[in-house]
């Protein structure tokens, strides 16, 4: 399998070696690396008169806008001009706005403290988007995979399409019960059976439950993901609004190989109509989903995004909660 990048000035193609969970469930662990660069095309982008026509970009002084100002609860004002309003409103990397990355990145460390060192973050049209990438690249027709139920009604139509093998795994007040996802695996096993490749779970909070996942079940989840070789999609945008004396664990702290896809959302700590979601998990299928960004939805809101709305306000927020 190959992966290809462009851009105005190179053109990459790799191959990889890899041990994944998520390449060895897909058959895809044959890689190696070969990488071409267009050194022509790089030299003449540096000439004074070279006009840059990558990706049909337009020139930002064509564009309708001088300033965009947004005042924020308490007074603050914030506001995109030169550089900042350009970016704003102009084309951006898929993976998302870099500086904005940085500090998604830093609110990850922060809060969940990630044991491995390959992970990474994409951000996507809000939490729902990267939650339907991840099924696409996982799932094939009649794949089995586990979900809490009742699960969110989102979930289901995402998965409908998709026609896996859907397998409920019931809960009580404190969530999901780990015995009954053994039970399924076990008896799978047992009989020859594929085996789920996912676990959707919703862990705090959950929807439309309410339910909050405990602590020693996460492990112990996390323990038969290990055991039985499935991922767990960990989508989780009640984790800076509940009512607990303490925060609970995440799934992605209690992570040691990359097992956990972690979904968070600016919907329900900024705002919904922002449309940014965060996805969180191995390089490797963070990777895959950018380039699965590429060649759809292309990028987030590029005003979402925009340093001076976003940065700031996630550096802010880390800060009053710390």
């Amino acid at each position: 399998m190959f992966e290809v990048i462009t851009s105005c000035w190179y053109i990459v193609v790799r191959r990889r070696t890899t041990t994944h969970p998520f390449f060895m469930l897909a058959n895809l662990n044959q890689f190696g690396t070969i990488v071409i660069i267009t050194a022509v095309a790089e030299k003449f982008a540096e000439q004074k008169n070279a006009l840059n026509l990558a990706k049909a970009m337009p020139d930002p002084s064509t564009l309708p806008f001088v300033e965009i100002s947004v005042t924020c609860t308490g007074g603050k004002e914030i506001k995109l001009i030169g550089k900042e309003l350009a970016w704003s409103l102009q084309y951006a990397p898929s993976q998302g706005y870099l500086p904005l990355l940085k500090k998604i990145r830093e609110f990850q460390e922060h809060w969940h403290k990630p044991i491995y060192n390959d992970w990474d973050t994409v951000l996507t049209c809000g939490s729902m988007e990267g939650c339907s990438k991840v099924f696409e690249m996982v799932l094939e027709n009649g794949d089995p995979m586990m979900a809490q139920v009742p699960t969110y009604d989102g979930v289901l139509g995402v998965l409908i399409p998709l026609e896996p093998e859907f397998i409920g795994i019931e809960q009580d007040e404190d969530g999901i019960i780990p015995a009954n996802i053994a039970k399924v695996c076990e008896e799978r096993r047992r009989s020859g059976k594929p085996m789920p490749k996912i676990l959707y779970v919703n862990p705090t909070g959950g929807n439309p439950t309410g339910t909050v996942l405990t602590d020693s079940r996460k492990r112990q989840i996390y323990e038969l993901a290990e055991t039985y070789n499935f991922l767990i999609l960990e989508d989780d945008p009640y984790s800076f609004v509940h009512f607990l004396d303490k925060a609970p664990a995440t799934f992605l702290e209690l992570d040691t190989k990359g097992r956990v896809i972690r979904l968070d959302s600016i919907s329900k700590v900024i705002s919904p109509g922002l449309r940014l979601g965060v996805v969180t998990g191995h390089k490797e299928i963070i990777k895959r989903l950018t380039a699965h960004m590429e060649t759809t939805s292309i990028h987030p809101s590029s005003l979402s995004q925009a340093v001076s709305i976003l940065a700031k306000l996630i550096r802010e927020e880390i800060k009053k909660l710390d």
